[in-house]
């Protein structure tokens, strides 16, 4: 483990940044409306800007208004911004 822990970075991980005001208020709008990709993560078009999309290849952040909903299995969620 300490091995893969010193080649990876913060940036292997980052795939955008959510700046929306009220995330809350885009679950309750947008839970379960969206189009599933599998049992815990559903991709969604919130109309309106939520974050930032990086792409790793290119390390350029894109101002988006989708994103992935992710579950967990206790029913919890938490929006990541997708490639708009």
């Amino acid at each position: 483990m300490r091995r893969l822990i010193k080649y990876l970075t913060f940036a292997d991980y980052v795939v955008g940044v959510f700046t929306h005001k009220d995330p809350q208020g885009l679950l309750d709008k947008f839970a379960g409306k969206g189009e599933r990709i599998n049992d815990n993560r559903e991709r969604v078009d919130f109309g309106e800007n939520i974050g930032w999309f990086i792409d790793k290849a290119t390390s350029i952040a894109y101002k988006t208004t989708k994103g992935t909903i992710r579950y967990n299995k206790k029913g919890e969620a938490h929006i990541v911004p997708a490639r708009p």
